[in-house]
């Protein structure tokens, strides 16, 4: 190879891998040119070659198998190809398979082969694409076989190079974790981690735990200081979120309509185990209602009696077995009465924490349910409506909740029954007014609160 004054280069002798150049694999016994200007320093390896611009740019072309053309494959280059990945250099080198650029500032990248430790990364991997080196202060490089030479400049050592910031962040509601083990000083090692999270916090170390106070987006920062004292910073924002309460869910309802001495309904399939069952009886007779049968026992909510009518509520929770388990309720005589079954998921040991009932005192279709405490957030309302009239066949439930059961029966002294529930803010939850197809004075109304489990 011989490069001239104006940067050209000309090459000649064996070519069995294209390491002339010239796009062919032909011997040349005469000088060919390869390059027509540019070129600041060239090198020759047994099978490849490599050369400078004056611009920076590193070419290799030649023989790569074993990755010294340092483009990331194995492949044979015929004419000159451009090294990706380099930054701007001023000299190359190589030896018998391996090669060697090196920047201004004395730093060295090397690629190719690395089987005695040649290239001079701490391994004996391989490099089929540049790895830069750690060392600095490099003036030019000289490569045999399986050895590496480099010489040093002789003027004072480059500046150093400020180190990189860099951190992932990984939030489980307002808890943070926030990682800067990635890091880096190229000429050097960090020495030190210290964060601002941007709510007044700060705090120093490389894996770093922080809970915010309140839900937001925040700029949290990370300052790194190498083992020269000088600094780098990176700034994020990130969004936290309060953890969601937990809720009483609607899972399922049942209900039967008859007129008999013995009540009975099936309890949904859906039922599992923990869940909250409520059962509510509307007869209408004021006489006494035994407790229900049908699994554990259950636990009496409210028992309102009119003049001659009566609304039960049984509340517990739901065991193994209990889904498609007949429940019965047998009177003292036959008589006409609504019996509903309603399942809730994620209501606590005692499945309602609060009641009201009230007896309506006026003939009319708009019936009202008392107010009640709501104590905790995303606990469930249950609204209860139920009249013994003759003329009654449907009731509509307010807006702003939810249908569950509308059970209707026949005929004089019919029961009518409206479920309905709606979650509340915590307070005292309003009455709510459904409206009926007929008047009566023979109703009653209940207010249930289901709280969430602890």
């Amino acid at each position: 190879m011989a490069r001239t004054a104006s940067g050209a280069i000309w090459t000649w002798g064996d070519n069995q891998y294209g390491q002339l150049g010239d796009g062919t694999t032909t011997r040349r016994t005469s000088p060919v040119r390869v390059l027509a200007s540019g070129a600041a320093a060239l090198d020759a390896g047994a099978h490849h070659s490599v050369t400078v611009r004056s611009d920076g740019t590193v070419l290799t072309w030649g023989r790569g198998y074993r990755g010294q053309l340092g483009l990331g494959s194995l492949a044979n280059r015929p004419t000159p190809t451009v090294v990706p990945g380099l930054p701007p250099a001023v000299e190359v080198g190589d030896g018998r398979d391996q090669t060697f650029a090196v920047t201004a500032d004395g730093r060295v990248w090397a690629w190719g082969d690395n089987s005695a430790g040649q290239l001079g990364d701490g391994t004996t991997t391989t490099r089929p694409a540049p790895v830069q080196l750690g060392v600095t202060g490099v003036a030019a490089v000289q490569s045999g076989a399986t050895h590496t030479v480099f010489l040093p400049v002789d003027a004072a050592p480059p500046a150093n190079q400020a180190p990189t910031a860099a951190f992932s962040v990984s939030c489980t509601a307002l808890d943070c974790t926030v990682d800067g083990t990635g890091s880096t000083d190229l000429d050097g090692a960090v020495t030190g981690h210290d964060w601002s999270f941007g709510d007044g916090a700060t705090a120093s170390g490389a894996l770093v735990t922080h809970t915010f106070a309140a839900a937001g987006t925040y700029r949290v920062s990370l300052t790194v200081t190498d083992d020269d004292g000088v600094t780098g910073t990176r700034q994020s924002d990130v969004t936290v979120a309060a953890a969601p309460g937990a809720t009483v869910e609607f899972v399922a309802a049942a209900a039967a309509n008859t007129n008999a001495t013995t009540h009975r309904v099936v309890l949904p399939a859906s039922v599992a185990a923990g869940d909250g069952l409520v059962l509510v009886l509307t007869v209408n007779t004021a006489g006494t209602v035994p407790e229900p049968v049908g699994g554990p026992a259950w636990a009496g909510v409210e028992n309102l009696a009119g003049a001659d009518h009566r609304t039960r509520v049984w509340d517990r929770v739901a065991v193994t077995g209990d889904a498609g388990r007949v429940v019965t309720v047998t009177l003292p005589a036959t008589a006409k009465a609504s019996l509903a079954a309603l399942v809730y998921r994620g209501s606590g040991p005692q499945v309602v924490t609060a009641s009201s009932a009230v007896l309506e005192t006026v003939s009319r279709v708009q019936h009202t349910t008392p107010p009640v405490a709501v104590t905790e957030p995303g606990s469930v309302l249950l609204s209860v409506w139920a009249d013994k009239s003759s003329s009654t066949t449907t009731m509509t439930p307010p807006s702003g909740t939810a249908q569950r059961v509308l059970s209707v029966g026949s005929s004089g002294g019919r029961i009518t029954a409206l479920v309905a529930d709606s979650t509340p803010p915590a307070g005292t939850a309003a009455g709510l007014t459904a409206t009926a197809s007929a008047a009566s004075a023979k109703a009653t109304m209940v207010s249930l609160v289901l709280a969430p489990a602890p």
